[in-house]
């Protein structure tokens, strides 16, 4: 069975240097709802930069299925350009440290955009099956993700949605 998605309760930007910050980005199509929100990555990115996420995961049990990290990006690229970042996934149980938790990075993620659809939303499912391993009910998890400018090209803003969902 589905579950999710499940959304960041809590999230720090500080460490992104000024790199990430929350400024909507306007779709192409202009319709009474054009805006997209989420974490806007600057244009043309300057310096690697972290986003740290936590999700409140189910309390009773967990879901039937398989875990993934959800990201969903819009950028009005004008050109075909390439963004990428690198996601680390831990988990703690309440009362545990946090900070403490062992973060699993998984394998960089390259996401192409278009340059014949600025403003397209891109969307992609990233397994925890590892990451999340030992993973138990009533868990925190943890998220860092480090958009990395080894490889970046998008020389206008993004912005992007995380999320967890089973299935």
């Amino acid at each position: 069975m589905a579950y999710g998605p499940i959304y960041p309760f809590d999230d720090y930007i500080g460490g992104a240097g000024g790199n990430v910050g929350s400024l909507p980005l306007l779709g192409a199509g202009g319709n009474a709802a054009a805006h997209w929100g989420g974490y806007a990555v600057v244009p043309s990115l300057g310096a690697d930069s972290t986003i740290e996420l936590r999700f409140n995961a189910p309390t009773a049990s967990l879901p039937s299925g398989t875990p993934y990290l959800r990201y969903k990006v819009m950028s009005l690229a004008s050109s075909t350009s390439v963004a990428k970042f690198t996601a680390s996934v831990g988990f703690a149980a309440y009362g545990a440290v946090l900070s403490g938790a062992t973060l699993n990075a998984l394998s960089q993620t390259t996401v192409n955009f278009s340059a014949s659809t600025p403003g397209e939303i891109l969307s992609a499912d990233l397994n925890l099956t590892t990451a999340l391993s030992g993973y138990a009910a009533d868990n925190l998890i943890d998220v860092a993700i480090k958009f990395q400018t080894s490889g970046w090209t998008v020389a206008s803003q993004t912005n992007w949605i995380f999320g967890l969902v089973w299935y």
